[in-house]
């Protein structure tokens, strides 16, 4: 039993949440696929490089919200972009989960956080519709003829492909 720690609330040693992956989390998950522990330790690096890890006591929703905005503002794969909305939302529900087994709530939670802090994610981006003009759409049903043809047996395939598009425009 010389492995296992035990939290003691009057204690003097306060456990930071990078400390407690590698110690705590990481050993007790042996059945964890080794990509969703890799995944998991990213954004446990993250965390710690820029909040500095500080003690699990200190983790509140302002210093998550400080977390997620500098996810944001951080640089992407290409230098001239920023991390995606998307990839700040994995990191947060990553951290999210990470905290999930230190808190008692968790049927499988080591119970050294009494609830965990409020995690709000960024919106995904949405991308615009894409809306056709009549001319284009007129130009892609006069294009039927350099359709697929073996699709349309036994109609002819300009015909074929013209009905189409022109019943899918006008039914949106």
């Amino acid at each position: 039993m010389a492995h296992l720690r035990i939290y003691n609330p009057d204690h003097q040693t306060i456990y930071t949440l990078g400390e407690l992956f590698e110690t705590e989390i990481v050993p007790r998950r042996p059945f964890w696929d080794p990509r969703t522990l890799a995944e998991y330790a990213s954004t446990v690096h993250l965390w710690t490089q820029i909040t500095g890890d500080p003690p699990i006591t200190e983790i509140d929703e302002k210093l998550i919200a400080s977390f997620s905005a500098t996810l944001l503002r951080r640089p992407g794969k290409h230098a001239q972009t920023t991390l995606s909305r998307n990839t700040v939302r994995k990191h947060l529900q990553h951290l999210k989960a990470v905290l999930r087994l230190l808190s008692p709530k968790s049927t499988r939670g080591i119970g050294l956080l009494k609830e965990i802090p409020i995690i709000e994610a960024p919106r995904p981006a949405r991308r615009p519709v894409t809306v056709f003009s009549l001319t284009q759409v007129r130009s892609l049903a006069n294009g039927g003829e350099y359709f697929r043809t073996d699709l349309t047996r036994p109609l002819p395939s300009p015909a074929w492909w013209e009905s189409l598009i022109r019943i899918l425009y006008n039914t949106a």
